[in-house]
């Protein structure tokens, strides 16, 4: 059975930047049908009830986030400008609800390729008050999901090859891991 409902989020004009579409959505729900969701490029994770209703704003940022403050140098190919800005701002990657209790906000600073950024772990109660910041993951390691006991599994990518620009030619994956984690609280 599907019901549509209205909509719940709203453009914030920073996520497409002259034909690149730079979002990274990421939704997640608690025990009571409330909707966590942010748009990546902004630390703000709105939270909203099942009718849509906006219960609050999580936007605590942490001091290894660097907002998108300036728009990209065109043209991006072989632009030396255009790597240097798309390496200057942050991006959420994941938000997992964890035990009805955690809110895990992962977030890349950095060259904005999964397993060679740096990635960062910031860690709320449901109401938003922060636990833990800046957490750092060791590198190569990507947050894929979660299960009901708590536990957050992430892939564990191997290169022996990466390039350094945008269009990131010259990329050879050698190994890639499951790895499961729990919280420990």
């Amino acid at each position: 059975i599907f019901k549509s409902q209205k909509c719940l989020f709203k453009e914030n004009g920073k996520s497409i930047i002259n034909g690149i579409n730079l979002r990274a959505f990421s939704v997640d729900f608690d025990n009571s049908s409330n909707v966590y969701f942010v748009d990546g490029i902004e630390y703000k994770i709105y939270v909203f009830d099942s009718n849509g209703n906006n219960l609050r704003i999580i936007n605590n940022i942490s001091k290894n986030f660097t907002p998108l403050k300036e728009k990209a140098p065109y043209p991006a190919s072989k632009n030396k400008k255009f790597d240097k800005w798309w390496e200057s701002w942050s991006v959420i990657t994941n938000i997992y609800i964890i035990k009805n209790k955690y809110l895990l906000v992962f977030f890349r600073n950095g060259k904005k390729f999964p397993g060679i950024d740096p990635l960062y772990l910031d860690i709320f109660t449901l109401d938003g008050k922060k636990i833990e910041s800046d957490i750092k993951i060791p590198r190569s390691l990507i947050p894929i999901g979660k299960d009901k006991k708590g536990n957050i599994y992430f892939t564990d990518l191997k290169y022996s090859n990466y390039s350094n620009t945008y269009f990131l030619t010259n990329i050879e994956l050698i190994s890639a891991k499951l790895l499961k984690y729990s919280l420990a609280k």
